[in-house]
């Protein structure tokens, strides 16, 4: 379980994206859906942005607090982040349409937590906090930067691109090389231009450098 998680069960409606997709079994395969809610009131949390860690990927909930998504790798981990509440982080597994997260009230700015706690949190967690702007503000210069149109749901037509890469000293991109593709030359070409012109990054452990991380930018 992610940091700041509670989690347990619900009995998740059917929406109209479940509908539309049942005539693709494969794409079905790797549905999850859930629910966003408040800790104290149950209620849930509308328009919550939930990201697919260390991807470009992001869905909204409704307004009632569900989302739906599809996940292209068996699981992936989620990052809610909405203003008044903890950073959230949690697992989910294709086919999972049960899932419910539960947000705790409080600012992430500054986290009361302490250093040794936040250190090994990270070492537990694998999402795209090791960027030293927030997840919002990283989509947003993608979005902004790329000469490409970006996704912001998986869809199994579209292009990716997974990069490799070395934090250094500097907190900047080392040795990036591209593990996966499905886009060509170009794309690759892109992403890592986007990665090297982007903000600064960091590794768990600030006295901990250089270290390995991994990104996937998925285009249209």
């Amino acid at each position: 379980m992610g940091a700041g998680a509670t989690e347990f069960s619900f009995n998740s409606k059917k929406d109209e994206g479940y509908y539309a997709n049942q005539m693709n079994p494969d794409l079905m395969k790797m549905r999850v859906a859930g629910k966003v809610v408040d800790e104290i009131t149950g209620e849930p949390i509308l328009f919550a942005p939930i990201n697919i860690a260390n991807t470009n990927l992001f869905e909204l909930t409704d307004i009632d607090g569900n989302f739906n998504f599809y996940i292209p790798e068996p699981t992936a981990e989620i990052v809610v982040e909405y203003t008044g509440y903890f950073s959230t982080s949690s697992i989910v597994q294709q086919g999972q349409i049960d899932k419910v997260i539960v947000l705790h009230e409080g600012s992430t700015i500054p986290d009361p937590r302490s250093e040794i706690e936040l250190n090994k949190i990270s070492l537990e967690s694998k999402h795209a906090h090791f960027l030293k702007v927030d997840t919002e503000d990283f989509r947003q210069y993608l979005n902004n930067n790329s000469i490409y149109p970006l996704a912001t749901t998986y869809d199994p037509v579209g292009k990716m691109v997974k990069l490799e890469f070395i934090i250094n000293k500097k907190q900047m991109l080392d040795h990036i090389k591209v593990l996966k593709s499905s886009g060509g030359k170009q794309y690759e070409e892109e992403a890592i231009r986007l990665l090297k012109s982007g903000p600064s990054w960091r590794c768990e452990d600030a006295l901990n450098f250089p270290c390995t991380r991994e990104f996937t930018i998925y285009f249209k």
